[in-house]
């Protein structure tokens, strides 16, 4: 059951993982949020600029496809019965 009081960081933290490529996953996630609550973390003036650097926008929608695939994979590998409705 999700807890909600947890953090997102949290939940992910908790996960019952075995194998040590989940771990690994688990690791990169985390990394990648890490990354991201960085960068956002700016004054709006700042963060526009940013973003509308053609470089630093790559750099982010790259890093964004590494999140989403290291997510799929690790619910795909942890699958609990719920991933067909966020798919669905």
């Amino acid at each position: 059951m999700l807890d909600l009081d947890m953090t997102p960081t949290e939940r992910i933290q908790n996960l019952k993982v075995s194998e040590s490529s989940q771990k690994k996953t688990i690791e990169l996630i985390l990394g990648l949020y890490t990354w991201f609550l960085n960068k956002i973390d700016r004054p709006k003036e700042e963060l526009y600029a940013w973003i509308g650097d053609k470089d630093s926008r790559d750099d982010a929608f790259e890093k964004s496809r590494q999140f989403a695939d290291a997510m799929y994979d690790l619910m795909k590998n942890n699958d609990n019965g719920l991933l067909k409705y966020l798919i669905v």
